[in-house]
């Protein structure tokens, strides 16, 4: 399967650094940036399970992903769901980008992270003007997928938020293998357990993707896509919420999708 990088990395940076610059956006710094950023810093290594925030409970470290998975997750009515995805691509930065906040920061799998300083954060994005741009990008694109994490919570079925959720885990992990138990999917979609087991049926009928025990499999990326992009009210709705530089995978054409599941499911 072709992953698509969400920026353009310089290779030789790739070269010189090796995985220090897997994170797309630090392998956006020029070498002596770069150098004196991870001068700074320091490269931890988290497990699945933990938050981010309870390692960093005063908010003065920018976590830049090198690997795994980690999702931001906030209070939505009675109860959590999962609003943000961030894989290499990004960082995860709550009280940089939003001050003070309930969210949680929470690995899904094991999760490599480069721990940059706040001070050493605004001093990067004061000196690199480009850094600056791409980080004023990102922040658009942060705000752009949690609304759209909202409109698809009150509007689509389980089976296409669930389509969604696991088509930005493939694409920011840059895998195509998941490690998630049906309780992790559940509880980042905030529904019940039984209703991601049909859902998961329902998008290996699709032949989207394979669904094994804790583990997932894409089959089908662009049919994975397609079944959350439909073209109904609320897929239509979507479009209007996307920059038109967004991502290749927020750009795909549009299909039918069928309907299945409700999506609320939020009785207990």
């Amino acid at each position: 399967m072709h992953v698509h990088s969400e920026y353009d990395m310089p290779s030789g940076l790739r070269n010189a650094f090796g995985q220090l610059c897997g994170n797309e956006l630090l392998a956006l710094l020029d070498g002596d940036q770069l150098r004196r950023c991870l001068a700074s810093s320091k490269v931890r290594s988290f497990t699945s399970g933990q938050d981010l925030t309870d390692f960093d409970p005063n908010g003065q470290l920018a976590f830049f992903i090198e690997s795994g998975l980690v999702f931001e997750i906030e209070q939505l009515l009675d109860r959590e769901i999962a609003t943000r995805c961030i894989g290499l691509e990004g960082v995860s930065a709550c009280s940089l980008f939003r001050g003070k906040s309930n969210q949680r920061s929470l690995c899904v799998s094991n999760v490599e992270a480069v721990c940059v300083p706040r001070d050493v954060f605004v001093q990067l994005t004061a000196e690199s003007p480009s850094f600056n741009r791409t980080i004023s990008r990102y922040l658009q694109r942060v705000f752009t997928e949690m609304a759209e994490c909202l409109l698809t919570t009150a509007h689509l079925t389980v089976e296409q938020r669930l389509a969604r959720l696991l088509d930005l885990s493939f694409q920011r992990a840059k895998t195509d293998t998941l490690a998630m138990s049906h309780v992790q999917l559940a509880s980042l979609l905030g529904v019940r357990r039984a209703g991601i087991t049909v859902a998961l049926h329902l998008l290996e009928g699709e032949l989207a993707i394979r669904s094994h025990r804790c583990r997932i499999q894409l089959r089908d990326g662009n049919r994975l896509r397609e079944l959350w992009r439909g073209e109904d009210a609320a897929a239509t709705s979507l479009k209007a919420l996307q920059p038109e530089a967004d991502h290749e995978f927020m750009r795909t054409e549009d299909t039918g999708t069928r309907r299945s599941v409700r999506a609320l499911d939020f009785e207990e």
